[in-house]
């Protein structure tokens, strides 16, 4: 399951820009093998810094990853045609989404609350307590 669609790049990039960034051939049209091999590249380096603290890929996609997942692709569709880092209008962005996922591949930051591995697990204790009685006892004065 991917991450995001190629339609989904057209939130952050205009349809005329897109289709040219995806487009090797000259023809105005973006080619889906294009984008299918950025995706892909961008989906690895997702997974490199998040496999080896969680099953991969995602059934349930992190708003994180997913944000990854559209910046990558959208900074390499303008380095494709020649945007330099400096002016590559998404370059900062995906430099700000690599640390974020280094500090959770490292375990300082969370990928989501409920992800499996973000947090310690918790004991679930099943033995009547000495300490607390549920059913409180009258006394006789």
């Amino acid at each position: 399951m991917s991450y995001i669609t190629q339609n989904d790049l057209l939130a952050y990039i205009q349809t005329d820009m897109l289709a040219n960034g995806l487009n090797d051939a000259n023809s105005g049209i973006a080619d889906p093998a294009v984008f299918a091999s950025i995706y892909n590249a961008a989906e690895i380096e997702i997974h490199g810094f998040l496999e080896a603290r969680f099953p991969l890929p995602f059934v349930n996609v992190p708003s994180l990853v997913k944000n990854a997942a559209l910046v990558f692709c959208a900074e390499s569709v303008f380095a494709r045609r020649g945007f330099a880092t400096d002016a590559n209008p998404f370059a900062k962005r995906a430099s700000v989404l690599r640390t974020r996922l280094e500090a959770v591949q490292q375990g300082k930051d969370r990928l989501m609350l409920d992800a499996e591995g973000s947090a310690p697990k918790g004991d679930v204790i099943s033995e009547k307590s000495n300490l607390y009685d549920p059913v409180p006892q009258r006394y006789a004065l």
